[in-house]
């Protein structure tokens, strides 16, 4: 497989806090790659500097072979990668259809081609283009598939997943990693920041750990789940070695 992301000694730095530090990873064509660390560990900030949210204060994204550090969100957004976002914004008095148009819409003019775009991106997601239901009569769990239709609308060739399972049930959950493979095969590179250590780690050809903006861990989900800085980083000093 290509090689579609690359990232090298991305950093970024808030006043006097280094969020992110000399960040290195590289991601290939129809890889699902997750990201794991906790809360305050530079992933989002680094999802952020991917699409254009922020801008890194220093070091390169290449995305497609084109350096897009500094470029604007919707322009990154037309090369092919995007987000979802934790906290869901979504027209809530729109239906589900003209909800994701707003995505289909930065592919094209007409709004009959966005129209239809959008219907296919909400029936890829498992949502019906035809329901006549608003945005707010929506479950938690709609909510975000319909998140995930309206990023979908845009045609990305790269998705980034900021914890679209967070609430989920059980077997919402395994919905959810049968719907992010599914969108693997059509052809859709994918990164995955989630708790879910038990769902990020069946799901993911290969995960990067971080701790305190710096990554501590990149390998297949055996290795890192075993990478002594991991077992540390979530169960604390020592725990490695009690583990080995």
């Amino acid at each position: 497989m290509s090689e579609l992301l690359r990232v090298e000694g991305l950093t970024k730095v808030f006043g006097g806090l280094v969020a992110v530090k000399d960040v290195n990873f590289s991601v290939k064509k129809g890889e699902i790659l997750g990201l794991i660390g906790p809360n305050g560990a530079g992933k989002t900030t680094t999802f952020n500097m991917l699409v254009g949210l922020a801008k890194p204060t220093t070091g390169r994204i290449v995305f497609d072979g084109q350096e897009v550090q500094g470029l604007a969100p919707h322009s990154i957004a037309k090369l092919g990668m995007t987000k979802t976002f934790q906290t869901i914004a979504l027209f809530e008095d729109l239906s589900l259809v003209e909800n994701v148009m707003v995505g289909a819409l930065l592919r094209t003019n007409s709004v009959r081609e966005a129209r239809v775009a959008a219907r296919n991106a909400l029936i890829l997601a498992g949502m019906n283009p035809d329901s006549t239901a608003s945005a707010r009569d929506l479950t938690m769990v709609d909510r975000a598939r319909l998140e995930v239709a309206r990023a979908l609308a845009t045609q990305p060739k790269m998705l980034l997943l900021d914890e679209v399972m967070v609430g989920l049930t059980p077997s919402e959950t395994l919905l959810a990693m049968d719907f992010i493979r599914t969108m693997r095969d059509q052809g859709i590179t994918l990164i995955v920041v989630e708790h879910n250590m038990r769902a990020i780690m069946a799901l993911c050809d290969r995960i990067i750990a971080f701790q305190q903006g710096e990554c501590i861990a990149d390998g297949t989900p055996s290795d890192v789940a075993n990478h002594p800085s991991v077992i540390e980083s979530y169960l604390g000093r020592g725990a490695s070695a009690a583990t080995n």
